[in-house]
């Protein structure tokens, strides 16, 4: 566990503070990462960053560097409201001073100016407060994925080259693996993608719970988020049990195991 926990950091990660779909209170969180053997953490919640606070509290008790991020939602143009609920994902991690401050500030202008549905961040604002920014490309939900299965490679390559000129060595493809279908459909052509246009590929797992016996937990706050019953099979759901705290063995053997598709985080 001690090789692995150097190599590996979770980047991707929700907790009580996306109160949604993530029953994980912080100090659980920073206590489980310890027993796990990591050195950092980040936390990347769902358009907030109110956690950060007392997440920085936390890792410093306990001997972890905390890493600050937000899954931002993502619209082309923050303002426009004529369309329905078609925000994407998108990762926002903090290297230094200057991008904790940058991260917040879209996240305040996400609730006061882009706020529909959800608050979102557009280019506008990437363009604006880019500097200090590690971004990435996020879950099969994110600003790369929904763009492939709605433009196909095209549309996907078009968003990447963007995002690349806004962030350059900063822009990471973002792939996962929850032994869910779409993965292999999505992350596969990205990946190539990435390969392509020499982009490099960041392997993370989506944590929204701590332990794999929570999965039961987390779909039945989803079902009440949603106003639906737990049996309703119209409902949004996972299908999987693989959203948890993953030690550092399990992930180097998750990204760099049979399925071959990610890498190892290099943050």
């Amino acid at each position: 566990m001690g090789q692995a926990s150097l190599k590996f950091a979770h980047l991707h990660l929700h907790t009580e503070y996306s109160p949604q779909d993530a029953p994980i209170g912080l100090k659980s969180l920073v206590v489980r990462a310890k027993d796990l053997g990591y050195k950092a953490l980040a936390i990347s919640d769902h358009g907030t960053v109110s956690g950060w606070v007392q997440f920085a509290q936390l890792c410093k008790e306990f001997g972890i560097h905390p890493i600050f991020g937000v899954e931002a939602y993502f619209t082309d143009k923050r303002l426009d409201r004529s369309s329905g609920r078609d925000n994407d994902h998108i990762l926002l991690l903090a290297k230094d001073a200057e991008g904790i401050h940058n991260i917040f500030k879209m996240s305040d202008l996400s609730w006061k100016e882009g706020f529909y549905y959800d608050p979102r961040v557009d280019w506008e604002l990437l363009e604006k407060y880019h500097e200090g920014i590690v971004c990435t490309s996020a879950c099969v939900g994110g600003v790369l994925g929904e763009a492939y299965k709605r433009g196909g490679l095209a549309a996907a390559r078009a968003r990447t080259e963007r995002l690349r000129g806004i962030f350059g060595e900063d822009f990471y493809v973002e792939v996962q693996y929850h032994g869910l279908a779409v993965e292999e459909e999505v992350y596969v052509p990205l990946a190539g993608l990435a390969r392509d246009l020499g982009i490099k590929v960041v392997g993370t797992n989506d944590v929204h719970y701590l332990r794999k016996e929570d999965a039961n937990t987390q779909e039945a706050m989803m079902a009440l988020n949603m106003g639906k019953c737990v049996k309703d099979p119209s409902r949004m759901r996972h299908d999987s049990n693989h959203f948890y705290l993953k030690s550092p063995d399990e992930m180097i053997e998750c990204l760099g195991g049979p399925n071959q598709m990610a890498v190892q985080s290099t943050l």
